[in-house]
């Protein structure tokens, strides 16, 4: 075999090698990006979801202080299946999630206690502690879907950080 087959070979060799290399790179950034998008686009997707959940448990608070509802079973039935939904899909372990639960469950007994009656300040105040906590859970789920959008999968300090910037922690 001639020096110039040698070099060809050894060529060819090295490019055949640095091709694979190439593929399996390529094929694990593929799937690298592949979840990122389609866990960001789940996590989007539960984001919109959950604001429906809580405005139908919004809408039928408001239905009892405009007594809209004909009798107290529709309204508690309306306000615990709301109840139910948003808490079956937050997580209990989470101490914001868990806020989220304990301010709903005050609320929901302070009206089952007081169905007759119009809703308290006390009861008011806990709706407008809800709805602020809302605010602030859908803006640190869209700023974290906008930060592993660019970063990747987030690690612990982005969302404790997130949390501190827009809950003031």
């Amino acid at each position: 075999m001639t020096i110039t087959e040698e070099v060809t070979l050894i060529g060819i060799g090295v490019t055949f090698l640095v091709g694979i290399i190439n593929l399996i790179i390529t094929k694990v950034t593929a799937n690298k990006t592949l979840y990122i998008n389609t866990i960001t686009r789940l996590r989007s997707e539960w984001l919109y979801k959950m604001k429906d959940y809580f405005a139908q448990y919004l809408s039928a608070i408001e239905s009892h202080k405009n007594r809209s509802y004909e009798n107290q079973d529709n309204l508690l039935n309306n306000l615990y299946s709301s109840y139910i939904i948003i808490k079956l899909n937050l997580n209990s372990l989470d101490t914001f999630d868990r806020e989220l639960i304990d301010i709903m469950e005050n609320i929901n007994n302070d009206i089952k206690r007081d169905f007759t009656v119009e809703l308290t300040e006390e009861t008011k105040e806990k709706v407008q502690l809800l709805i602020t906590k809302i605010q602030c859970m859908t803006k640190i789920e869209w700023e974290g879907i906008k930060l592993e959008s660019k970063k990747g999968n987030l690690k612990d300090n982005n969302k404790k950080e997130l949390r501190k910037k827009y809950l003031q922690e």
